[in-house]
């Protein structure tokens, strides 16, 4: 056979081998074309809904004259409570001008939970105009220094403003010989006094024969309190920092022994371990 045809035969050979792959190959890219296709029609078809709903949004909520915010009502069993005016002008809303819709709910939250005196808070719609604001409030524990102080703790020592704050003057023990009280600000976490107000708790929770008037934390490694009994006695106490508990299941245990004994010495000493020296 011609060298010529056998050449010619092997060329058509390999036409009819290379045929198959490019039509495979083509219809693969239409496939993918088609499927990209579809997906960017899909996103626009999305996209287009989405703008008409937030078109619907405005025109039926936020920029609907007959939703505009009239009231703003504030219900807390503390300071808060009926403050709407002031709770209006802290979240910058204008009465009878903004929308009750064009401020985000979880939004205005946020905000009034970073108040230091707010625990938490909730905030809701009334349609038609108004917005609703319900306040649980830290509960002040002590001043910060002595009774004319502005600034109060709570029991997770959270220094508040004593003017926000629900009044409880009568009950509140001075915490004494905090550091920088000058550079104390309301919102901050005053850990120094924690053990302090640990105390305070305890008494208030378990031991309601006793009322702290005063605590020093001063010293580092010890309190001194000064703490009715039955609300008639006072006596001058130095306890250790821990195990406040049982530190004062001690006390009550040695004072009703001591008045039982007519013992009428008032400074006990609660830091040597074991021993309740009375002087």
């Amino acid at each position: 056979m011609p060298k010529t045809q056998t050449s010619n035969q092997a060329k058509t050979k390999a036409r009819s081998k290379i045929k198959p792959k490019t039509a495979r190959s083509d219809k693969e890219r239409q496939k993918t074309f088609r499927a990209t296709m579809l997906l960017l029609g899909i996103i626009l078809t999305i996209a287009i809904i989405g703008v008409l709903l937030y078109g619907s949004a405005i025109v039926l909520f936020s920029g609907n004259k007959h939703f505009t915010l009239k009231h703003v009502e504030v219900r807390s069993s503390g300071w808060w409570n009926n403050r709407s005016r002031l709770m209006a002008n802290k979240l910058g809303l204008t009465l009878g001008k903004d929308n009750l819709f064009s401020r985000p709910l979880y939004k205005m939250r946020r905000f009034i939970e970073k108040l230091p005196c707010v625990d938490t808070a909730a905030v809701s719609r009334v349609l038609p105009d108004t917005l609703r604001v319900d306040i649980i409030e830290r509960i002040p524990r002590a001043y910060i220094g002595s009774s004319k102080s502005p600034l109060v703790v709570d029991s997770n020592c959270m220094l508040m403003e004593r003017k926000y704050c629900l009044n409880l003057e009568r009950d509140l023990p001075n915490i004494l010989g905090v550091t920088d009280t000058g550079l104390l600000k309301p919102g901050h976490n005053l850990a120094e006094v924690q053990p302090a107000v640990d105390l305070i708790m305890l008494t208030k929770q378990y031991f309601p024969d006793f009322r702290i008037a005063a605590i020093s934390v001063r010293d580092t490694d010890k309190l001194f309190v000064v703490i009715y009994y039955q609300g008639r006695k006072i006596y001058k106490v130095n306890f250790p920092r821990k195990n406040l508990k049982y530190m004062l299941a001690v006390l009550r245990s040695a004072v009703h022994k001591a008045i039982g004994n007519g013992d009428r010495r008032t400074v006990i000493d609660l830091t040597y371990k074991g021993k309740v020296i009375f002087r």
